[in-house]
């Protein structure tokens, strides 16, 4: 018992003394490297924060989700861009064929909503040309385009479908450099059994620009000794 206990005292004591040594080395201010580290850093929980998505499945009027168009169809939306992947994975839940959608977000609410139905369950592409997403989005002034599509699954408990194909990552590429190009950022989806997965992201320089963090960082640089440790610690952590 006192071997244990003296482990336990020599693992805070060690743990201590680590960060009194980190403490120490690190009142200097950050170096103009660090600065860009840390303005890295910031954009990142930035944009997280920003595109945050419920991880849980939902339900969808029965109704709508029967007489959603095959053809292809815009429908006007009101929705939490927080919650808008959960719901188009659950109108595609259960889907036979593949099917696509597209849609665009302005202020963290999706506002238009494209549908179309693919040809069978193995492939589906929009019947929207690359032009016409990007002047759609142009248009409803949006900060992001978000694309899903469904695999259908034969068997659940043999296959795995939530893997993005070899086709869609090089369509996903495709529209997304068309469409950050425009500074609107792109995100693309599989969506399985009412799940949604990401696989594809991309955000222009525009979106929380890097510059401008790097400026705030610099003006909350080398003033104070306790301040430059913080930033330090801001930079080093998870």
């Amino acid at each position: 018992m006192n071997f244990i206990f003296a482990i336990i005292l020599l693992a805070v004591g060690f743990n201590l003394l680590r960060t009194l040594i980190f403490f120490i080395l690190h009142l200097r201010p950050l170096s103009e490297n660090e600065v860009k580290d840390l303005a890295e850093k910031r954009r990142k929980k930035l944009i997280n924060n920003y595109y945050r998505f419920s991880s849980q499945e939902t339900t969808v009027d029965k109704e709508f989700k029967s007489n959603m168009n095959p053809n292809g169809i815009y429908y006007e939306m009101d929705e939490d861009l927080y919650y808008f992947p959960a719901i188009v994975a659950a109108l595609l839940k259960y889907k036979k064929h593949e099917w696509i959608v597209i849609g665009f977000e302005k202020d963290k609410k999706i506002v238009l909503m494209w549908v179309n139905k693919g040809e069978d369950n193995s492939s589906v592409t929009p019947l929207l040309s690359r032009e016409e997403i990007k002047n759609k989005a142009l248009k409803m002034n949006s900060n992001t385009v978000l694309k899903f599509h469904n695999h259908p699954n034969s068997n659940p408990n043999y296959y795995d479908c939530t893997n993005p194909s070899k086709q869609d990552k090089l369509s996903a590429g495709v529209l997304s450099e068309e469409v950050v190009e425009e500074n609107i950022n792109y995100i693309d989806f599989v969506c399985e059994r009412g799940l949604h997965y990401k696989f594809h992201e991309d955000y222009n320089d525009n979106f929380y620009h890097i510059e401008k963090i790097i400026k705030k960082i610099e003006q909350e640089n080398n003033n104070t000794k306790l301040q430059n440790y913080k930033l330090h610690r801001e930079r080093v952590s998870k």
